[in-house]
C-alpha cells in the first residue's frame, strides 16, 4: 500500500513522518510520500533526509514562479467551479470572514493556484501509484483539491478529525467528514463510558478540550504568547532563506506581518470591550424560542462542510423570516470568536426584529433544553441537543446528522418555515439511540482530544505517535477490506 500524506501545520508533517516509519517498519505499507507545511516539519523531515518529502512552501513557490497556461475550462468540466473551491480556504475568499488574514488575491490568482492543486495531483498520484491519501488539513485547498482527484480516480481517502462527543481523534473516509471510518464493533465497556459521558453532560461537567486552549491563547496575560510571537519573527528569515518566499502580506503564507499581528491584537482587545459592553438577553425568555448557534468562522464547517451558508448573518435572517410569529430567535455566540468579530455584525444582528443575542452567563446546556428547536449549519450543539433528546436542525449533513432528533433542510427555502415547525415535534426514536452512537465512537476513535492534534508539540511523544499509529492501522486495514 503507497501512501500520500498531507500534513498541515502543528507538526503534521513530522507525525506522519514518524507514523509512516512505524507502519513500513511493520510491513503494513509499502512506501509513503509526505506533503509536508510549516518550518517545523521541514526542518525535521529534511533531517532525516527522505527522499519522498515534498513542502507545502516549495510547491507554492513553484506556482508563483510557473509562467505556464492552465486550460482551467477543462477543469472546471471535471470539478465544477474553481472559483468555489477557492472558498473553501480560509485564506484566499475573505469577503465572509471576520478576519483579516492579508491582502485579497485577484479571481485570477485564485483559480489559477486552484487549478495548480488540481493538475498536480493528477499528476503526482497516477506517477506515484498512490493507493491512500492521508490528510490532517481540511479547510485548504491543499487538501480539497486532493480529495476531489481522489474521487475522480477512485483512490481512498482517510481524512483526520475528531468525534466531537466524545472529544477523541479518528479518521473519515471523506473531507466533509460525513462518514466517520467503522473498524470496530462497540462492547458492554464502550455503552458504559457512553452513559458516564450523558450524565456528565447533563451535569454541566463537560467542556470542549479546545475551550481551555483557546482562552490560553486569547489570554493577553499568557506569558507564553509573547514567546511564540518571538518565535515567529524568527520565521521570516527561514521562509526567504529555504524557499525564497519573501512577501509575508500573502496570506496563502499565513505568517503575518508584523504590523498585521499588532493590529489584529489591538482589534481584538477593541472588539471584546465592544462585545462585552452589548446588551444581551441575560435570562431565559419565558415564552417560545429557537437557538441559533454562531459557528467558528471561518471554519470548515461552513467552508468545507456548508459552502452555501458560509454567511451566517444572511442566514440569520433567511431563518427569522421563515419563522412563525410567536417564536423568538434567541443567537448564542461561540466562545472562541469573541473579540474576532466586526462590531457591526452584532448591531446588524440586534437590528433584526425578534432575534436577541444571549449573555456568556446564559449556559448553552440550560438555552437547549429550554428551547422548542436548536439550529445549527453542521454544529455539535445538535448533537448536544440529542444528548438531552431536544430536536434540531442542520443545513448541511454530519456524521452525526443521521441520529432520529435531527432533522437537515431539504434546499426549498419557500417552504424552510414549515420544515422548522416539523422539527420541533422529532425527538429521539430510542433512548438508547443516542447511547449507541456514542459507544460507537469509543469503539472507532483513540484518546486524544482536539486540542492534543493539533498542538506541536505532542510530535515528539512516544504516547501519541503510538496511538495515531494504532489508528491509522485499523482505518487502513478497514478501507482496504472494502
Amino acid at each position: 500500500m503507497n501512501i500520500l500524506f498531507i500534513g498541515g501545520f502543528a507538526g503534521w508533517g513530522s507525525k506522519f513522518s514518524s507514523i509512516a516509519e512505524s507502519l513500513s517498519s511493520n510491513d503494513e505499507i509499502s512506501d509513503f510520500h509526505i506533503i509536508s507545511q510549516g518550518i517545523d516539519s521541514y526542518e525535521d523531515i529534511c533531517g532525516k533526509e527522505s527522499t519522498n518529502h515534498l513542502s507545502f512552501e516549495e510547491l507554492y513557490k513553484e506556482f508563483l514562479d510557473s509562467s505556464s497556461i492552465v486550460n482551467k475550462h477543462n477543469l472546471e468540466q471535471r470539478y465544477g467551479p474553481l472559483y468555489k473551491i477557492a472558498a473553501s480556504d480560509r485564506t484566499l475568499l475573505q469577503f465572509t470572514h471576520p478576519i483579516e488574514y492579508g491582502r485579497l488575491h485577484s479571481q485570477d490568482f485564485m483559480t489559477s493556484y486552484v487549478a495548480y492543486w488540481l493538475n498536480f495531483y493528477e499528476n503526482f498520484l497516477v506517477k506515484n501509484k498512490i493507493d491512500v491519501v492521508v490528510t490532517s488539513v481540511i479547510a485548504s485547498v491543499m487538501s480539497l483539491t486532493a480529495a476531489m482527484v481522489c474521487e475522480k480516480k477512485n483512490i481512498k481517502l482517510l481524512s483526520l478529525g475528531l468525534t466531537r462527543y466524545p472529544d477523541r481523534a479518528t479518521f473519515y473516509k471523506d473531507i466533509q467528514m460525513t462518514e466517520r471510518i467503522h473498524f470496530s464493533d462497540y462492547t458492554f465497556h464502550h455503552l458504559e463510558k457512553a452513559e458516564k459521558l450523558i450524565e456528565e453532560k447533563n451535569k454541566k461537567q463537560i467542556n470542549p478540550s479546545w475551550l481551555e486552549w483557546k482562552k490560553q491563547l486569547s489570554n493577553p496575560l499568557n506569558i507564553f504568547n509573547y514567546v511564540n510571537s518571538i518565535r515567529s519573527n524568527n520565521l521570516y528569515k527561514k521562509y526567504k532563506l529555504y524557499f525564497g518566499l519573501v512577501d509575508f502580506k500573502d496570506p496563502i503564507l499565513f505568517l503575518p506581518t508584523i504590523s498585521l499581528r499588532i493590529k489584529s491584537y489591538v482589534l481584538k482587545m477593541i472588539r471584546s470591550y465592544y462585545y462585552s459592553r452589548l446588551k444581551k438577553l441575560a435570562k431565559l425568555p419565558k415564552g417560545k424560542f429557537y437557538l441559533y448557534a454562531l459557528h467558528v468562522d471561518p471554519e470548515m464547517a461552513t467552508s468545507v462542510l456548508a459552502l452555501n451558508w458560509i454567511d451566517q448573518l444572511d442566514l440569520i435572517k433567511r431563518i427569522k423570516i421563515q419563522m412563525y410569529h410567536d417564536v423568538k430567535l434567541l443567537v448564542k455566540e461561540h466562545p472562541s470568536m469573541i473579540g474576532i468579530r466586526n462590531v457591526n455584525f452584532y448591531k446588524e444582528i440586534q437590528a433584526i426584529p425578534g432575534v436577541e443575542i444571549c449573555s456568556d452567563s446564559l449556559a448553552t446546556e440550560d438555552l437547549i433544553k429550554s428551547s422548542a428547536l436548536v439550529i445549527s449549519i453542521t454544529g455539535t450543539i445538535s448533537l448536544e441537543a440529542a444528548i438531552f433528546n431536544k430536536p434540531s436542525f442542520l443545513f448541511a449533513k454530519t456524521d452525526f446528522s443521521s441520529i432520529s432528533s435531527i432533522s437537515v433542510f431539504d434546499g426549498n427555502l419557500d417552504l424552510l418555515g414549515k420544515q422548522l415547525k416539523m422539527s420541533e415535534e422529532i425527538c429521539l426514536k430510542d433512548i438508547s439511540e443516542i447511547k449507541e452512537f456514542l459507544a460507537d465512537n469509543y469503539a472507532n476513535s483513540v484518546s486524544l482530544t482536539g486540542s492534543e492534534i493539533w498542538n506541536s508539540e505532542t510530535k515528539n511523544q512516544f504516547k501519541y505517535i503510538n496511538k495515531m499509529t494504532y489508528l491509522l492501522s485499523k482505518s487502513l486495514n478497514e478501507i482496504k477490506d472494502c
